[in-house]
Parts: structure tokens; sequence; C-alpha cells
């Protein structure tokens, strides 16, 4: 299985974001499950 995960934050690097936050925990635990899983962070 494969997994996409977008983060749409508005918040600019280098700041920390809610957002990106919540992904990794999600990211990780898809991980821990044996899914592959690629993120995605458009510029602003």
């Amino acid at each position: 299985m494969k997994a996409l995960v977008l983060n749409c934050t508005l918040k600019r690097s280098p700041d920390p974001s809610n957002t990106e936050a919540l992904a990794g925990v999600v990211v990780e635990q898809l991980e821990k499950d044996g899914v592959d899983v690629r993120s995605y962070a458009p510029s602003t």
C-alpha cells in the first residue's frame, strides 16, 4: 500500500507548524503498518 501526505500549512519554514507535526504522527504510524509513505509540502 502507498500513501501521499500533503502538508498545506500556511506557515513558512522554519516556523513550527501544527500541521507538519500532525502529519509526522500520521506518517510514523503508517510506516509502522508497512505503508510506503511520501510527503509533499508545496512552497508558499
